[in-house]
């Protein structure tokens, strides 16, 4: 696959990740609706698989240093809400 793909994909799937931040309010709610958590995080991790595989893929083709750096903090970003999405889910 082309990297411009890749970059496109993971683009979309970047754009319906951000879902989790509708998780992190329903566990800031002061009861949490314990079927839709179930149900969000359920969606939510499929897709977070697909987006680290886009990562992987990208983070192998970048050719400089800055680059890869720029990079990589942005996926730790994202690494670091799907942790807190799990551990707050185990948790529940």
């Amino acid at each position: 696959m082309a990297m411009e793909d890749v970059l496109r994909i993971r683009k979309s799937v970047r754009c319906i990740y951000e879902d989790c931040k509708s998780l992190m309010e329903e566990f800031e709610k002061e009861a949490p609706n314990g079927e839709a958590v179930k149900m969000k995080f359920l969606t939510l991790y499929p897709i977070y698989r697909e987006l680290k595989d886009c990562d992987d893929i990208i983070l192998k083709n970048i050719g400089t240093d800055e680059e890869f750096e720029k990079e990589y903090n942005k996926i730790e970003g994202y690494r670091g809400k799907m942790d807190l999405v799990r551990v707050k889910n185990e948790s529940f």
